[in-house]
């Protein structure tokens, strides 16, 4: 079954992607662990539906699905993107400070959105 929303043409899937409603146990525990493993939704998606296989797919769609919390999530931890952009300059003009490093990566993974092949598709904006 296919609806059109704005032009396009979504399947029941996506459709139901775009729902807005509370996650459940798992969605929550999906949430946690992706902030935790630095954005690993393969991963994630493993250790809250304890599932190996298609444990890619889930973890895709769980990512896209839960976004919006997932970011709040992280703004709440004061993981933003000013904070983020800041910390990374400072780093950038003063020399490499590990820890921090790898909780600018892990921001940056977790923030992504993936293109089609897969890769990372980031648009962050730095003013010095």
């Amino acid at each position: 079954m296919t609806e059109v929303i704005e032009g396009e043409v979504l399947s029941t899937t996506q459709k139901n992607l775009t729902r807005k409603r509370k996650p459940s146990a798992k969605g929550k525990k999906f949430i946690n662990e992706i902030i935790a493993n630095g954005g690993d939704a393969t991963a994630a998606a493993k250790a809250a539906f304890n599932v190996d296989k298609n444990a890619g797919q889930l973890g895709y769609i769980y990512k896209q699905k839960y976004a919006d919390l997932i970011e709040a999530k992280m703004e709440k931890f004061g993981l933003n993107d000013d904070v983020v952009v800041m910390r990374h300059k400072d780093i950038i003009e003063n020399g490499n400070d590990q820890v921090a490093m790898k909780a600018i990566d892990t921001y940056y993974r977790v923030r992504s959105k993936e293109t089609a092949d897969g890769t990372p598709q980031i648009n962050i904006t730095m003013h010095f």
